[in-house]
């Protein structure tokens, strides 16, 4: 009896609609490469993204090497976010959420999907692809920034991003999630997609004072917080610490070998920190593995 091998399920084999379309479809669909790394993966489908017009984001990556990369679709009232993963073994996937009240074909769905996971490809010719990507939008790069400008900056966007579809809520209730009916939080929580989608696994370089330095009893790690208040006046006289709490917060936590480096660090000292975005929300975003950098 002759064997023939069976082909690999394609994109389209693979797409899936999920969720009823009046309250937001989800639209997934994957592919397995052979040759193919996660680093890999996610540069190729950035390369591709950035030809369709998207705007790319940072990348972020687990322990075990698996990482995940969004890219967004602006022009409209509330942006699409696509989230691309990669995991080891060659698989890669990406999914996006529609927002209640947005409306897409399937099959429009389906080729947006595939026209760029049918582009991916293994070995080193992959490889070449995404690291050119990866290099052309400096993902591997740090940007130098004042922790309390940094604050700024990002507290503006995040009113802005969450207004953009978060209806009547209160800035409060925008920015701390703290609202009193579910729906309303999933609105917060969607509308600031685009704004986490920015942010997540950026690079950054922070100058500032510290605010807070402290060790985290249950997660164990090493952390700081940057003093953020504002300056006022023709005086420039700038807000006090207590004053702190009510901004958009710049969190670090330190990498393990930092330990003799934080050790020599307390509140209201001045320190250059290297680290990635790890987490992002309205009110804060927070990195991983900073670093002492030379100023």
């Amino acid at each position: 009896m002759a064997w023939t091998a069976q082909a690999a399920p394609t994109c389209e084999d693979n797409f899936k609609s999920v969720g009823d379309p009046r309250n937001g479809q989800a639209f997934l669909s994957s592919v397995t490469v052979a040759g193919l790394t996660p680093r890999s993966a996610l540069g190729q489908v950035r390369r591709y993204a950035k030809d369709e017009g998207f705007e790319t984001g940072g990348e972020v990556y687990d322990a075990k090497g698996n990482g995940e990369f969004f890219y967004v679709q602006t022009g409209l009232r509330l942006p699409l976010v696509f989230m691309a993963n990669a995991e080891n073994g060659g698989n890669v996937a990406i999914t996006v959420k529609l927002a209640r009240g947005q409306a897409v074909k399937e099959e429009d769905a389906r080729k947006g999907l595939c026209d760029i996971l049918g582009k991916v490809k293994g070995g080193k010719e992959g490889e070449s692809i995404a690291n050119a990507a990866r290099e052309a939008d400096g993902v591997d790069r740090y940007e130098s920034v004042d922790a309390t400008e940094l604050s700024a900056k990002l507290e503006k966007e995040a009113r802005k991003t969450a207004s953009a579809g978060a209806g009547t809520l209160s800035f409060k209730d925008m920015m701390l999630g703290g609202s009193s009916s579910r729906e309303s939080s999933e609105q917060v929580a969607q509308a600031l997609l685009p704004f986490y989608a920015r942010y997540i696994g950026k690079k950054y370089r922070v100058d500032g004072q510290l605010y807070t330095v402290s060790h985290n009893q249950y997660s164990g790690a090493d952390q700081v917080a940057y003093l953020v208040t504002k300056s006022r006046g023709i005086f420039n006289v700038r807000d006090g610490a207590d004053m702190n709490g009510a901004r958009f917060q710049i969190q670090c936590n330190l990498a393990p070998d930092q330990k003799a480096f934080f050790s020599t660090l307390k509140s209201q000292d001045y320190a250059t920190l290297e680290g990635t975005v790890m987490n992002v929300t309205g009110s804060s975003i927070e990195m991983k593995d900073c670093r002492q950098a030379r100023r």
